[in-house]
């Protein structure tokens, strides 16, 4: 009876090792389960190599192969970002600028990094959608955390471009002054803008111009055509440029005690003699 049933156990158990050594290939994937498989931080490596490299597609699904590996790293999302902003994908590069936003807290010894780099990134994607005021106060936010920032996986992307960015956004909000002293604080020569000292004069007061100290002046010369006033002083005092009508040869300054109707300034500014000539050249420095 005894050898009957190990003759039985017998026929049971070869069949099961034949079967084991069969499949062996599919039970014991040791390639899959030991992690030969890409890591996070090989997807990582990839991503990045692939930006750096210009192939902004295959370093998307890098990254996106990185993400579905630990979605709660923040880089991962930088990464898509920017890949995404390369290929003008800006719904989803904007909602992963955010996702670093969110999440960079958790990588706290990266979190003020992955922040600029993010915000640097809405600021070029705001830019695009003609959002310029974003574009302006995501730039601002980076430089005023970081005044000599450099995006450490493209060295294109730094303070200057920024800065570049953000006086394009001006120039089409139609803050000209403000693009034009962006562009002059980078070193940017114009053969259309010419930098005076010369005298002005206070033209008319406001209705409030008793109580705020907000008049209206001029400067003397009439084919002066203001870009920029950098300064306005009355009898010695300064006085804050409150407004600047470009193109025109009227400003506004502030303070007090407030000037007398027609006292005298001394205007420091920039001006040109053809404002729309001089819009041109603006525009092309800008974007060159």
């Amino acid at each position: 009876m005894i050898k009957f049933f190990k003759k039985k156990l017998n026929l049971l158990i070869i069949p099961l090792l034949l079967l084991a050594v069969g499949c062996g290939d599919y039970l014991s994937d040791d390639k899959y389960l030991s992690g030969e498989a890409e890591s996070y931080d090989g997807f990582m490596e990839e991503g990045w190599a692939e930006f750096s490299s210009g192939d902004y597609e295959a370093a998307a699904i890098a990254f996106q192969s990185a993400a579905e590996r630990d979605a709660t790293q923040p880089e991962v999302y930088l990464g898509l970002g920017w890949s995404q902003l390369r290929l003008m994908e800006l719904a989803n590069a904007e909602s992963n600028f955010q996702k670093v936003l969110s999440f960079a807290f958790l990588d706290e010894a990266n979190t003020a990094s992955l922040t600029n780099d993010a915000n640097a990134g809405l600021t070029f994607l705001k830019l695009a959608t003609s959002e310029y005021a974003s574009a302006i106060s995501f730039g601002n936010m980076v430089l005023a955390q970081n005044s000599a920032y450099q995006f450490s996986k493209d060295n294109i992307i730094d303070s200057q471009s920024l800065l570049v960015a953000i006086a394009e956004a001006h120039f089409y909000l139609d803050h000209i002054s403000d693009a034009f002293t962006i562009m002059v604080s980078l070193g940017v020569s114009f053969s259309t803008a010419t930098a005076a000292t010369d005298a002005g004069t206070v033209q008319a007061y406001y209705s409030n111009s008793a109580i705020d100290g907000l008049v209206n002046a001029a400067v003397d010369s009439v084919d002066h055509l203001l870009i920029t006033v950098e300064s306005a002083t009355v009898s010695g005092l300064s006085y804050d440029i409150a407004e600047i009508y470009e193109g025109t040869i009227q400003f506004d300054i502030i303070g007090n005690p407030v000037p007398s109707l027609n006292s005298a300034i001394i205007v420091e500014y920039y001006y040109t003699a053809d404002y729309a000539e001089f819009l041109v050249e603006l525009i092309s420095k800008i974007t060159q």
